[in-house]
């Protein structure tokens, strides 16, 4: 994303609660928005702090699988799945 570029975003997990943490990186930069712990979903908007990679690190600290179902709309250059 863009500087200042913002996203408005949904996700909500299958299987359980989870820790999050939403971050951006880029240039050398490096910054952690926001952390949540426990949660099943979430929603709001991101802004990006400066240009590069924006984005959320999930924790499974279930015994069970879990599925994230993420949607995002608007000024991302793209989505991508990172394991």
């Amino acid at each position: 994303m863009e500087e200042g570029a913002v996203a408005t975003f949904v996700w909500a997990s299958v299987g359980g609660p989870l820790h999050f943490d939403t971050h951006c990186d880029g240039n050398g930069n490096s910054i952690s928005d926001e952390k949540g712990r426990g949660l099943p979903k979430d929603e709001g908007e991101r802004e990006a702090d400066f240009t590069g990679n924006q984005g959320w690190f999930f924790h499974n600290r279930n015994d069970n699988d879990v599925t994230v179902v993420l949607r995002v709309r608007r000024d991302y250059g793209e989505l991508n799945k990172v394991f």
